[in-house]
């Protein structure tokens, strides 16, 4: 409520809370995936089967709204273009994809966390990738035109944090990162003076 100066700005994270949390990964690579992991019908039940696989996130997106619909739930803004199983393969999404109104880009990753850090998918096969999303892009739209879209594949920071826009759960935020290289134009050139810091003096 305005005026109440009383009240922190930001309030202190609860000691048992695991957020936020930061990420490493790339964005998922959509186009093709061979992900096929079922979607359990109890979306509160464990998404990990036997075999340790996730389901696809898009796909529980997917499979929520179908059941959603059946039992009359209308908690979610099912016209999101997230609900839209003809963007399956589109990733990132832009804003005003297909005619959406969403003024926001947002995208699917996977983490180095979820897949190579644990030594489950080290190179990210997508019959077994692990994803999570979706994530809303940092950069404005008109940044990213100038700048240039993310790919699938590119590398990426994320920041985990749950927000509800337009009827929609995100995940948090995702930006580029660009880990280990340096940007001196259009090309990226590797720092090949990585350890210098660390090494001794001369």
């Amino acid at each position: 409520m305005p005026g109440q100066r009383h009240l922190p700005i930001i309030n202190k994270r609860s000691p048992d809370s695991d957020e936020p949390v930061f990420l490493r990964g790339i964005i998922s690579p959509c186009t093709g995936c061979q992900n096929n992991t079922a979607t359990p019908k109890d979306l509160n039940a464990d998404m990990m089967p036997a075999t340790k696989a996730w389901p696809c996130p898009k796909t529980i997106l997917y499979a929520h709204k179908e059941w959603s619909k059946k039992d009359g739930e209308l908690t979610s803004n099912f016209s999101s273009p997230i609900y839209d199983e003809k963007l399956r393969g589109i990733n990132p999404t832009p804003a005003g994809v297909n005619g959406y109104t969403n003024g926001y880009s947002y995208a699917y990753i996977a983490t180095y966390e979820d897949n190579v850090d644990n030594g489950w998918n080290p190179n990210f096969n997508t019959q077994i990738i692990r994803c999570r999303g979706p994530y809303l892009l940092s950069a404005p739209e008109r940044l990213q035109k100038i700048l240039g879209s993310l790919d699938q594949h590119d590398h990426i920071l994320a920041f985990s944090r749950y927000y509800f826009l337009d009827g929609v759960q995100f995940k948090g935020f995702a930006m580029e990162a660009a880990t280990w290289q340096v940007h001196t134009s259009d090309t990226r050139r590797t720092d090949t003076n990585l350890g210098s810091s660390t090494s001794g003096g001369k």
